[in-house]
C-alpha cells in the first residue's frame, strides 16, 4: 500500500512538473533545477530512459505493460507533433513515431 502511495506521489511530482513546462517553462525550470543550455543533454538521458525501460520490458516478456508504454509513446508522438508543428518544425518524424507506438501498443495488447 505505501509503495503504490509514493509511486503515485512521484507521478503526481512527475505530472505538474510536465504542465508546467507546457504552460510555465520559467517556473518549471526554476522547480525542477534544469537549465534551458542542459535541455538537449536532458532529452537525450530521457530517451535513453525510455529506451531502457522498453529493454526491461521485453526482457521480462511483460506484454501488457509493453502496450501501455507503447500507447504512451503513442500520445507522446502526437503531442511532439503539435509542438513541433507550433514551432514551424517538421512534424512527419513525430507523427511516425506516433503511428510505429500505436502498432506496437496493439500487437502488444493482442
Amino acid at each position: 500500500m505505501i509503495l503504490s502511495l509514493l509511486s503515485l506521489l512521484l507521478a503526481a511530482a512527475l505530472a505538474v512538473l510536465g504542465v508546467l513546462f507546457l504552460v510555465n517553462p520559467k517556473m518549471a525550470f526554476a522547480l525542477s533545477a534544469h537549465e534551458p543550455q542542459a535541455l538537449p543533454a536532458v532529452m537525450g538521458g530521457r530517451y535513453l530512459g525510455l529506451a531502457a525501460i522498453v529493454v526491461g520490458l521485453v526482457i521480462m516478456a511483460d506484454w501488457p505493460a509493453l502496450a501501455l508504454a507503447f500507447a504512451i509513446g503513442t500520445g507522446l508522438g502526437l503531442i511532439d507533433a503539435v509542438l513541433v508543428g507550433r514551432a514551424g518544425g517538421r512534424i512527419a518524424p513525430h507523427l511516425g513515431a506516433a503511428a510505429a507506438s500505436a502498432a506496437l501498443a496493439v500487437a502488444c495488447a493482442l
